[in-house]
């Protein structure tokens, strides 16, 4: 599996139309003002679509070093994590990340290809507490992850495909 974003993959996701529209649907349903999909690797967190209402600096390409993200560990586990409010998180109000970025309401969800293969998260966060922990906003999020995860396959199976094609389609030498 490629481990690193590139340019073809950065591409399909910045021209997929729908993209900024779902990660506007996101911030909606969810009331936080940044959205991202990220693909993210045993090294690295890179943005491959942001949707962003707070200028929170981060836009399609840009990195983060994998230990400033919560990613690592959902990469790991494939588990989501949900902040609703950080200052009351038992187990998120000490932690480095929310104080280093500044958020107190997050999630994370993985987005992982039909073959299994992990691609990386769809992300959100707020300066302000959110209720995150609702089960049908969970699952809708989840929908949204399976989708954007079979729509990059598909792009990648016919991209692979094409490549096939040119192949064949070579004049071979006699």
């Amino acid at each position: 599996m490629n481990t690193t974003l590139t340019s073809a993959e950065l591409a399909v996701i910045s021209e997929i139309e729908t993209t900024s529209s779902l990660l506007r649907l996101v911030t909606r349903l969810t009331g936080l003002r940044f959205a991202a999909i990220a693909k993210v690797t045993d090294s690295s967190w890179t943005a491959c679509a942001v949707y962003d209402e707070l200028n929170f600096g981060l836009d399609a390409g840009h990195e983060l070093k994998l230990e400033n993200t919560f990613c690592n560990e959902l990469r790991l586990n494939r588990q989501p994590i949900v902040i609703n409010e950080v200052a009351t998180d038992p187990e998120y109000a000490q932690h480095f990340i929310p104080a280093k970025f500044g958020f107190q309401s997050y999630f994370s969800l993985p987005i992982i290809f039909p073959t299994g293969d992990f691609f990386g998260t769809l992300c959100g966060l707020d300066p302000l507490p959110r209720k995150l922990d609702d089960e049908q906003l969970l699952e809708t999020l989840k929908v949204f992850c399976t989708l954007i995860a079979n729509t990059l396959y598909a792009h990648q199976q016919l991209t692979e495909l094409q490549g096939q094609i040119a192949l064949l389609s070579e004049p071979t030498e006699v």
